[in-house]
């Protein structure tokens, strides 16, 4: 009996989750889950999550302890890449990739092992009859929903006392005064020719 897991889009480019993969091909998966909770490496944890959850998957639609498996075969694929940009010197960028990876990993039951499938019948639903009563109720709610109560027209335009100017700021004259006048580069260069 084979159980299959897969994980896809891991963080962590499949030439680092190599090595580990290396490690637990083969071996029981108890002691492959005891090699990868002490392995200080990023991809441990990884193939350590999708391990545990074939185990649990197996226990859970099989009725297999975690001492009959074995971790038959780990595949690793190569998934997208994300292109991205790292600040050089002089204003400069070089393009580096962030790799990803797809996990596949085969569990198998030892040799000798036995698996008892249980087949479990669907017992049928009885249909409850439908009451013609709470469907006139229903529709009497929705025609109530659907009319909307008149609202009161509200003039668009709301006056606010304090938008109404009564006279200029004493700060701002002083500039609407420069404006009109042509400011200080008016007063530079002026274009006269008799004043020598």
């Amino acid at each position: 009996m084979q159980i299959k897991v897969s994980t896809k889009y891991l963080k962590t480019p499949s030439k680092k989750m190599q090595p580990i993969v290396s490690l637990i091909k083969g071996k029981k998966v108890e002691e492959a889950i005891n090699q990868l909770k002490f392995l200080p490496k990023k991809g441990g944890r990884f193939l350590l999550k999708s391990l545990e959850s074939g185990v649990a998957n197996a226990r859970h639609n099989f009725n297999l302890p975690s001492q009959d498996l074995i971790v038959k075969e780990v595949l690793i694929g190569e998934g997208p890449m994300l292109k991205r940009w790292t600040p050089k010197a002089l204003g400069s960028a070089t393009p580096f990739r962030k790799r990803t990876s797809h996990l596949t990993i085969i569990l198998e039951t030892k040799p000798g092992i036995e698996i008892k499938k249980e087949i479990v019948k669907k017992e049928k639903v009885e249909e409850l009859p439908i009451v013609e009563e709470v469907k006139k109720e229903t529709k009497v709610v929705k025609e109530e929903k659907l009319k909307k109560p008149e609202e009161p027209e509200i003039s668009k335009r709301v006056f606010d006392v304090r938008r109404v100017a009564s006279g200029r700021h004493k700060q701002n004259l002083d500039r609407l005064r420069r404006k009109e006048k042509g400011g200080i580069i008016g007063r530079i260069f002026r274009r006269k020719a008799g004043d020598k």
